[in-house]
């Protein structure tokens, strides 16, 4: 039972970091930031630019910086879109041979 509430516990934390991360990824610097101090503890990430929740290259985030520096860090996991394309699907992903 013990093994299962720390279990838990960590879910737990890996949902408010999720959630600090969306919250906050206005703000400049704070994903990199998150990647930083706390990729140990990050097992998806997800991706809409922001403002609007549409493809990267849409809004304010430099995706193609946040990218190198995943790469940098190590990160292994998953990365899923979640975002609203702003035209179709097909044209909404696009936005990765953009990037680089």
């Amino acid at each position: 039972m013990r093994k299962l509430s720390n279990e838990l516990k960590t879910v737990s934390n890996e949902m408010e970091l999720t959630k600090h991360a969306a919250v906050r990824s206005k703000q400049r610097g704070i994903p990199p930031l998150l990647i930083d101090t706390h990729l140990d503890r990050i097992a998806h990430m997800q991706l809409a630019d922001a403002p609007g929740r549409h493809e990267p290259g849409t809004g304010e985030i430099d995706y193609a910086s946040l990218f190198r520096r995943i790469d940098r860090a190590g990160y292994t996991g998953w990365i899923g879109c979640e975002y609203l394309p702003l035209a179709s699907t097909v044209e909404g992903l696009g936005w990765r041979s953009a990037i680089g």
